[in-house]
């Protein structure tokens, strides 16, 4: 195969020479003073505040989730390529299409799309002309798993032998016979690049890395698959070769930056292959840069480079603070000196971080201000945590059993290998209480895997769990497990007396979500196993279906399913009986009265098709050609009556409540549907890129072909059937378009799903839910408090609905409008003692990142004079806002 050869070029063909971190602190300048909606006072003073820092080292941007950690990322990024530099962004897969729109939001609109592997890496030395190489690209995002490979004898050839043909260019060797045309094509590119460098001033760098690469093993090494195995002598070097591809970085910013805090995990080899200029500086983004213990700072910090020497230094001053906030949680009261030693640490700690750590926390923001000046109550009372308890002793017997036989799990599992037995010691390793215990006999390899990876890395770090021990002389422990264990499988899969719909915690749940949506709100439920989620969305479902016929409110719905073990057959007989129905349901009634009421749901959407191309249209602005590009072929295919019920189904849902007359509603709502349809199989793929920031008609007819005949396959997946969607799940297995239909729909007020239950792996990260919905409910209540503040933020976000409602709020302080935290827990069992200690590990989080050192839950009984004492303590507490730096 021919390829494009794109020649050596040295840098000052792609960006000019980096210009240094004195002009990128006067670009900062410019861009924080400018007049713009882009940015907030907070973000703006976030920009000041690394222009002083970033020319000494690297900084730490450890906003709390939702205050806009990315756009001020983006435009630190535009600061450093403005000056000439080269930026590398490191990202979990599946965000790339977030910080593509940020970056396009500062003006950066031709950043290629994330890096997930090493075949993408390589597509770009190809027959097309479109594409630069990697190391004439001023930007680019990665993926933390760029070095995930897997290589070994079996191997084909060109996943491997990158470095061995750069070895070849670079000695003036003969290349190998059977050597890959584009792996030649880039070593070629590479090494001319390299050498270019390598020739200019201050080269002696790249000269240094290149010996090492190519001359200190032996030639037979390089052609050897078994060398580039994870654990292989040569697998480093090719890391480093295809990074050297990538070309030389002055900034490099690490998004996510608690994740793989190990040293030997795949991202922090990543950050360590990347080539680095001389006064290059990393930037951490993370909203929790400590988790589950202090000396996480130090991984943290170590990721923006801080060196060994400091590190002694700063530990010194995180352990004195915390053993001070641990020492004063007891007696805040009654000990001035604890007090006062407090005091003293926390000056310290905050001295010895501020250089590296930047924090905004809602102690700065203006409607939370806003929230403790109305009520009167402390800043962070603006979330309330709610426990939903379950009384055990209120619970049918074979319920009670299977809580007993979840709390003997917990001690008889331990030491035994077994994969479910493993499974459990990981549940309860990981400090899950009776609900995960109950739910994990349910639980589906399958379904579950990727909530399985995070269960074992979060596992590991809190147990140090040892290698398994063999069953050989603990027969008698393991009979007891499998007693137990199957015990509670019986209870958890009768079908008599509903099984799992009638599981304690699904019950608890349902009964505080109906609440909750019956006062217009909307729900978001996070869970760990998808087994008892799909349950829960399925009873759901079914008790809103039965509403809806006995009020003869329209349901989206012809029939039943058919098969009677379907979940949806299994959960309306459940709910049925939940009703306080005796006899059993009539299901052919449900039926009749299904077909009855969906004509009614029917001539609704056909009264809302006969105008409904006109009124979109109308309502569409003169520059949006993609969607009046897209109407006009729906009107085309207007002979397909399965698409175009499916358009109007879709358009119908996105607008329930609203009026269906209005033009600017309706092409808003198929503005929406297009942009969340249009998510591409890649996760990471911006959907709006083919759109000029300045002339969104700019796109051919073959794009809008493409366009629509995704959108027909996506409409005919999520609305061809009709189910109700008043609740909808999220798991590992669902299609990141599904992800953003869902997402778009969740954030309309009066639209489904009414109730979005969400893996907690899935969901916690990359979605913003927070647009209608300011209520999680926690089906499986996590250990590690990072992950709970990373599931809260789902829904404390900057544009929230709580934001909205506390900016109308005029009544009495204790009907204010919070942010509802409802963790499911069994009173009196293992269970509540876990959540007393993920408290105090939460207490011990808020302590070092939210400044909060006495718990909200014990200012509520304080005394006049112990208000004194919170409010000197709070102002004492280590505050690393750029904000308040500003302003002293």
């Amino acid at each position: 195969m021919a390829c494009r050869r794109h020649g050596g070029a040295g840098r000052s063909q792609m960006t000019g020479p980096f210009g240094g971190w004195d002009v990128v602190a006067s670009n900062l300048h410019v861009q924080a003073d400018q007049p713009s909606q882009l940015l907030r006072d907070g973000q703006r003073a976030a920009l000041f505040a690394l222009a002083d820092r970033l020319p000494q080292n690297g900084v730490l941007i450890a906003d709390e989730v939702g205050m806009g950690k990315t756009r001020i990322a983006a435009c630190l990024t535009n600061a450093v390529v403005s000056a000439g530099g080269r930026v590398a962004v490191l990202i979990p897969p599946g965000l790339g299409f977030q910080w593509q729109r940020e970056f396009r939001a500062v003006g950066q609109g031709n950043v290629p799309s994330i890096l997930r592997s090493y075949g993408a890496y390589r597509e770009i030395w190809s027959e097309k002309p479109s594409k630069k190489p990697w190391f004439r690209e001023p930007i680019l995002l990665a993926s933390h798993a760029f070095l995930n490979w897997r290589l070994g004898i079996n191997s084909a050839q060109w996943r491997w032998e990158q470095l061995r043909a750069m070895r070849s260019i670079w000695k003036n060797l003969r290349p190998a016979e059977d050597e890959d045309a584009r792996v030649a094509c880039a070593a070629g590119d590479i090494c001319a690049y390299l050498k270019a460098q390598a020739s200019a001033p201050g080269g002696e760098q790249i000269a240094r890395i290149a010996e090492a690469l190519f001359e200190h093993s032996p030639a037979k090494d390089y052609g050897d698959p078994t060398q580039y195995e994870v654990t292989g002598p040569m697998r480093g070097h090719l890391e480093q070769a295809i990074c050297l591809g990538l070309g030389q970085f002055d900034l490099v910013i690490i998004d996510e930056a608690h994740k793989g805090r190990a040293t030997e995990s795949k991202l922090s080899v990543l950050i360590d292959r990347l080539w680095l200029g001389e006064n290059a500086r990393r930037v951490g983004l993370t909203a929790t840069p400590v988790e589950l213990d202090s000396n996480q700072w130090l991984q943290t910090l170590c990721r923006i480079g801080v060196c060994e020497e400091e590190h002694a230094v700063l530990n010194g001053k995180i352990e004195r603070y915390q053993h001070s906030v641990g020492a004063l949680r007891s007696c805040w009261r009654t000990n001035a000196g604890a007090r006062d030693t407090y005091v003293e640490a926390a000056h310290d700690f905050q001295t010895g971080l501020s250089q590296y750590a930047l924090r905004r926390d809602k102690r700065s923001d203006p409607m939370v201000q806003t929230f403790a000046s109305r009520t009167g109550e402390s800043h962070d009372a603006y979330r309330r945590l709610h426990e939903i308890n379950i009384d055990v002793m209120r619970l049918p017997i074979e319920w009670r059993q299977a809580v007993c036989a979840a709390e003997a799990l917990s001690f008889t599992a331990s030491g035994t290998d077994d994969l479910t037995t493993k499974r459990l010691r990981l549940t309860i390793g990981n400090g899950h209480g009776i609900a995960s215990q109950l739910d994990q006999v349910m639980h589906y390899y399958e379904d579950d895997s990727k909530q399985d990876e995070a269960d074992e890395e979060i596992a590991t770090h809190l147990a140090g769990i040892a290698p398994l021990q063999s069953l050989d002389g603990m027969p008698k422990r393991q009979q007891r497990t499998k007693w137990w264990y199957e015990k509670l499988q019986r209870v958890s899969n009768a079908k008599q007396n509903g099984g799992i719909f009638n599981h304690p915690a699904i019950l608890s749940a349902v009964k505080t979500i109906e609440e909750e949506v019956s006062k217009e709100e909307k729900v978001l439920v996070f869970g760990r196993y998808t087994r008892p989620m799909r349950a829960l969305v399925a009873l759901l479902n079914a008790r809103a279906m039965l509403r809806a016929l006995e009020t003869g409110t329209p349901w989206p719905q012809a029939k039943l399913p058919d098969g009677d073990d379907d979940d949806a057959r299994l959960a309306l007989r459940a709910a049925w009986h939940q009703f306080g129905n005796v006899e059993a349901l009539n299901e052919e009634e449900v039926d009749r009265q299904l077909g009855e009421q969906f004509k009614h749901y029917e001539n609704i959407h056909r009264r809302l098709r006969a105008h409904l191309f006109e009124r979109i249209s109308e309502g569409l602005v003169a520059n949006e050609g993609r969607e009046r590009a897209l109407l006009d072929k729906a009107r085309e295919d207007g002979s397909d009556a399965i698409v175009v019920a499916s358009l109007v189904r879709a358009i119908s849902e996105m607008m329930e409540g609203e009026n269906a007359d209005d033009c600017i509603a309706c092409a808003k709502a198929f503005r929406d549907l297009v942009a969340a349809v249009q998510a591409s199989e890649d996760p990471d793929q911006d959907t709006s890129k083919e759109q000029d920031a300045e002339d969104k008609g700019a796109i051919t007819p073959p794009q809008i072909e493409s366009l629509w005949l995704q959108l027909k396959t996506r409409l005919s997946e999520e609305y061809g059937t009709t189910r109700g969607g008043h609740a909808r799940l999220m798991y590992g297995g669902t299609k990141h378009e599904t992800r953003r239909l869902l997402q778009a729909a969740f954030n309309r007020p009066q639209s489904n799903p009414k109730v979005l239950v969400a893996q907690s792996v899935v969901g916690r990260e990359g979605l913003n839910l927070h647009e209608a919905c300011r209520i999680v409910v926690l089906l499986h209540p996590e250990w590690n408090p990072g992950v709970v503040e990373q599931q809260i933020g789902r829904v404390d976000r900057m544009g929230s609905r709580w934001e909205r409602e506390m900016e109308r709020f005029n009544g009495a302080p204790s009907e204010a409008p919070r942010i509802e935290i409802r963790p499911i827990v069994f009173s009196g069992t293992y269970d509540e003692h876990n959540w007393q200690v993920l408290q105090k590990r939460w207490d011990s989080l808020r302590a070092q990142l939210h400044g909060i050192v006495v718990p909200t839950r014990e200012r509520a009984t304080a005394t006049d004079a112990e208000h004194e004492i919170i409010r000197a303590l709070d102002e004492s507490a280590p505050n690393f806002s750029p904000e308040k730096e500003a302003l002293s």
